[in-house]
């Protein structure tokens, strides 16, 4: 019955998610041009307003992509496109693209690989989906003054790579980790109400981790 209801729910967003989708990219490309001049001169107060609602369109933008690719995974339709690439390269621009808004909460990020070069075969697209929920869920849950590092690490007896993720964050109890990847599921805590999310991004990384063949999990400690 959970997983009919689960199923029944993801269908419910997932058409909601297509009507959604077309009016909402037609708003981003004005709030663009606005921004880059294409309609003249704006003052700065009015530059800070467009800059909120561009960044809020595109927040709802990419939820609505993770609902339409858990829609296509659950229905096997979800394909990769699978070529040579450096992991660590794609690795280290998902983490500058955090820079900013780290610096901005005062959060230590640090990005590390070994070795310095990772060439691997991969969907870039879709690998850096998964790097962007991670730092995204890290960067959320990391309270100013925190650390966040990243590493990358070559385990050449498994022919494979270990990606890391650690914050100082306050910590997922024991008895919610099971949990942390499913759909629709947010962790009852203080911390976990002020910082809202949908449940989507963790369970979208796991689903993608598993298609190219990998696993993940998550330790902590409160």
């Amino acid at each position: 019955r959970l997983r009919e209801m689960d199923r029944v729910r993801t269908r419910f967003f997932n058409n909601l998610s297509h009507e959604f989708r077309t009016p909402l990219t037609l708003n981003i490309g004005p709030l663009e041009n606005v921004l880059s001049g294409v309609y003249g001169p704006i003052s700065s107060t009015m530059r800070k307003q467009v800059e909120i609602m561009l960044r809020n369109s595109r927040r709802l933008l990419r939820l609505i992509n993770q609902l339409l690719d858990l829609s296509k995974l659950e229905a096997g339709k979800m394909q990769l496109h699978m070529r040579s690439c450096d992991l660590a390269e794609l690795a280290e621009g998902v983490v500058l693209s955090f820079t900013a808004f780290a610096e901005k909460r005062s959060i230590t990020l640090h990005f590390e690989t070994n070795p310095e070069r990772l060439p691997m075969v991969f969907d870039p697209a879709n690998m850096e989906k998964v790097l962007f929920n991670l730092l995204s869920n890290a960067v959320k849950f990391t309270p100013p003054g925190g650390s966040i590092r990243v590493t990358l690490q070559e385990l050449p007896f498994e022919k494979a790579v270990e990606l890391r993720v650690k914050d100082t964050g306050a910590g997922i109890p024991q008895t919610e980790l099971p949990y942390i990847f499913d759909r629709f599921h947010q962790v009852d805590g203080a911390v976990s109400r002020v910082q809202e999310g949908t449940g989507l991004g963790l369970a979208l990384t796991k689903e993608l981790v598993e298609l190219h063949g990998g696993r993940i999990q998550a330790e902590s400690t409160v």
